[in-house]
């Protein structure tokens, strides 16, 4: 039954996702079009009068995808699960943590399809499937010869998790204001709030710890401020992206457990 809420869940969000993913589809080969021209035309008008407006394009284009595609998947997850289509839906011979985690897995592969699918577009743009790898290359030797390697691969590591901790937080902040009395959706929105405030602070409270390791005082005391960097800070970095990680897993694992929670207490359906 699990598995065939992932699949009633990703269908449901399945058109939006290819009607964007088509639409990049065309301003991709727009994009290879004027490189091609540009190549063997180095004076054609097209290149010259779009070739920089698509590149624009193409960018603006897939920041939205990425925003529509997370706002789609929560609404998917209000609706379906705390308003019309909930008294249904929690009728269903299921856990509430199936619920919930349909929900959390059909969102982060969507993320993670998105993410994938602007990649191989912009390949497509660029004749070129491993200009990622090359970019990769290029920084993380630039950070090895400082001393940092483990940067880039504990950056590629909050990468994967990000959008896990996004929808984890984002589906807490929804159960949480849902319970309240008033207006559920401002409620939700003061609980996001709230959680960004604590997060904030702990993540200040990890930048406190990573200057006192590297640096023996506060990274914004006139100490520190004044000291002439002759390596870089690789304890400093180290801490905090490794904490990051940490901080990323543990605050995805209290709000699983609180959304989870919550469903299974009675909740004020609208």
């Amino acid at each position: 039954m699990f598995g065939k809420l992932i699949k009633y869940d990703f269908k449901s969000l399945l058109k939006v996702h290819v009607g964007m993913y088509l639409f990049m589809l065309v301003e991709s080969f727009a994009l290879l079009l004027s490189e091609l021209l540009r190549k063997n035309y180095p004076n054609n008008v097209f290149s010259k009068m779009f070739g920089g407006l698509l590149i624009v394009m193409f960018i603006i284009t897939a920041i939205v995808v990425f925003i529509v595609s997370n706002v789609m998947c929560i609404l998917r997850y209000r609706k379906n699960v705390l308003k019309d289509e909930g008294y249904l839906t929690h009728t269903l011979p299921v856990e509430s943590w199936q619920i919930h985690a349909s929900k959390l897995v059909v969102s982060v592969l969507y993320s993670y399809i998105t993410a994938v699918v602007v990649y191989l577009l912009a390949s497509l743009a660029m004749l070129n499937i491993g200009w990622g790898a090359d970019f990769y290359i290029l920084i993380n030797g630039e950070l090895v010869l400082e001393g940092m390697t483990a940067f880039m691969p504990a950056l590629m590591v909050c990468l994967i998790i990000s959008p896990i901790a996004f929808y984890c937080q984002m589906f807490m902040c929804l159960c949480l204001g849902y319970r309240m009395s008033g207006n559920k959706d401002v409620m939700s929105f003061v609980v996001y709030i709230v959680m960004n405030v604590v997060t904030q602070i702990l993540s200040f409270g990890l930048i406190m710890i990573a200057s006192i390791a590297q640096f023996g005082g506060s990274i914004f005391s006139p100490e520190v401020l004044e000291m002439e960097m002759t390596e870089a800070p690789v304890l400093y970095m180290n801490i905090v992206m490794g904490g990051a990680i940490v901080m990323s897993i543990l605050i995805a694992a209290v709000c699983y457990l609180l959304s989870v929670g919550t469903l299974k207490k009675k909740l004020s359906l609208e």
